[in-house]
């Protein structure tokens, strides 16, 4: 129990440190763009995404943290998934949900904007 109020707090924490703005669509089926130090917030599924980046050197230096709803009713764990990335500028970074998500990540000029959207992952059906 004490695991999961510190791991909530952590989770609270990270975002008191950017300037959030939440998506309430189920994930992010066009690019929002992020600029540093602005998060954005959004739902992957059955879990909650927080993504933030800093800009370093013309490299967008990338923040996901993924979270269950957390059950406040009995004694269950609280699991968070932290995903960090160094994008150079004009690359891309992608994170596979356990859900069969994709969130693609791209890290625009000099590093002054990231842009954020989530994608189906088609499974290949191909047989070899």
């Amino acid at each position: 129990m004490l695991f999961s109020k510190c791991a909530t707090l952590s989770i609270f924490a990270m975002t008191a440190l950017a300037s959030i703005t939440a998506v309430h669509a189920d994930g992010l089926p066009v690019p929002v763009k992020m600029k540093p130090n602005h998060g954005v917030s959004f739902d992957v599924g059955a879990k909650h995404a927080v993504a933030y980046f800093l800009s370093e050197s013309g490299t967008c230096q990338l923040v996901l943290t993924l979270a269950d709803e957390p059950n406040w009713d009995g004694v269950q764990s609280f699991t968070a998934t932290r995903f960090e990335a160094a994008v150079p500028a004009f690359r891309e970074t992608q994170y596979r949900s356990t859900e069969g998500k994709v969130i693609e990540f791209e890290c625009h000029a000099d590093a002054k904007m990231m842009s954020v959207k989530t994608v189906d992952e088609i499974a290949d059906k191909t047989t070899k």
